[in-house]
């Protein structure tokens, strides 16, 4: 084999192979409405029925998961405690649902958004292995939005990156500013 022909042969070869982990892809700005934008490693599937939305997304890594919804008349919005108390019954339903375990919880402000950051761990399956999940939850202009990404395999040093990148990527904007 001649010199230059090995050098481009081994050039292409780690192209595939960086190609190969998703390294270097531009991930895809989506709007999941007028107020509020997330990015995602490949292109979601979005399901719209009745008010609400549900996009997904999923790697060899991760799956993402984004639901919006409306929030019922009857709510109160603008009342702190209010949000923080459906905040917990959220917490406590995925904690039960998904038989995990809480392992950090932190309230944020995202732009004009409350918001609250939580991670657990749960088996995908009953006996499994406890994997991390992680959850953001996001109220904005009478809507609930809800953010999930949940590794599917151990300690992914790839994959927690992607994660911060996902959470990262959310952009809220001020309902006054919406076009």
């Amino acid at each position: 084999m001649r010199p230059g022909l090995a050098v481009g042969s081994a050039a292409l070869l780690a192209l595939l192979v960086l190609s190969s982990f998703g390294w270097g892809k531009p991930w895809l700005i989506t709007e999941i409405d007028a107020f509020v934008s997330v990015s995602f490693p490949t292109e979601p599937r979005r399901i719209s029925a009745e008010g609400q939305q549900q996009l997904r997304s999923e790697t060899e890594r991760a799956a993402y998961l984004v639901l919006s919804r409306p929030i019922p008349a009857s709510f109160h919005t603008d009342n702190a405690r209010d949000i923080s108390a459906m905040f917990n019954g959220m917490v406590k339903g995925a904690l039960k649902s998904a038989e995990g375990e809480l392992l950090t919880t932190r309230d944020l402000t995202l732009g004009a958004a409350t918001a609250r950051h939580i991670s657990y761990r749960a088996a995908d399956t009953p006996g499994g292995p406890l994997l991390p999940r992680y959850k953001t939850l996001l109220v904005l202009n009478h809507r609930l939005y809800q953010f999930d990404c949940r590794p599917l395999q151990p300690d992914n040093t790839r994959a927690e990156a992607d994660k911060e990148q996902f959470f990262a990527s959310i952009k809220v904007r001020e309902p006054t500013a919406a076009k």
